[in-house]
Order: structure tokens, then sequence, then C-alpha cells
């Protein structure tokens, strides 16, 4: 399975703690997974995620500036870059730094559908028992 994480660029500790909890599950066969930012505005915010893409080579830039109405773009690029540099990945999953995610979970349910068939499913938690 590969995850795509969103992320704005500012957000230094949202994949400092994602990379410390859950994503150290993703250090096996079984589970990879990338941040997707865009360009900031600063070019200091901009040093400082090239540095953090060369200790953690888990950085996938986009050519958007980022703003709030980029976000969709980014989704859209992120599938692009999925479809050409892993053709063979059975499983993607897109998600935002602000959400944990249950990796084993994941992979179970997503072992329950069919395999065979290309579909994209989704999950919104509502908080709701």
């Amino acid at each position: 399975m590969l995850i795509g994480i969103h992320s704005f660029c500012v957000d230094f500790e949202r994949r400092k703690a994602i990379r410390e909890s859950w994503a150290q599950l993703a250090d096996n066969k079984y589970y990879k997974y990338v941040f997707f930012v865009g360009f900031p505005m600063s070019n200091d915010v901009m040093n400082r995620v090239m540095h953090e893409s060369h200790k953690h080579h888990d950085i996938i830039q986009t050519s958007f500036i980022e703003g709030a109405n980029t976000e969709s773009a980014q989704s859209v690029m992120f599938f692009k870059w999925v479809s050409r540099e892993c053709p063979k990945t059975q499983w993607v999953m897109k998600t935002e730094d602000d959400v944990f995610v249950n990796l084993p979970y994941a992979l179970y349910s997503l072992s329950e559908k069919n395999s065979a068939e290309r579909a994209i499913y989704g999950f919104v938690d509502t908080g709701e028992e």
C-alpha cells in the first residue's frame, strides 16, 4: 500500500509526528508513504523543506504554489505521480497530515475488497459509533 499524505510546506511538526508514530509501520514491504507538498511563498521555508527531503527521502514536491485552493489539484497530481512512478502498486491511500491512519486495519479492510477491479473507496469518520 502506498500512502500519499497531503501536507503544507510549513507543517514540519505534523510530518515529524507522523514519522514518529503511525508511519513507522510503513518501513516494511507492505506500506510505503510519501508526503506531497507544493511550493511555499518563502525561500526560508523552501530551504527547510529541501533539507527535510534530503534527510528523510519521503517528500514529493508538486508544481503548485501552496494555497487553500490547490488541494484538489495536488490530489490529482498525486494520483498522476502514482500511475507514472508506481504503476504496479495494488493499493493507494490519500490522506492529510492531520489524520491518524490505522495501517493494519486499512490493509485488512482493503483485502476484503475485490482487488481485480480498479476502484476508489472512501471513508469519512464522523466520530459517531
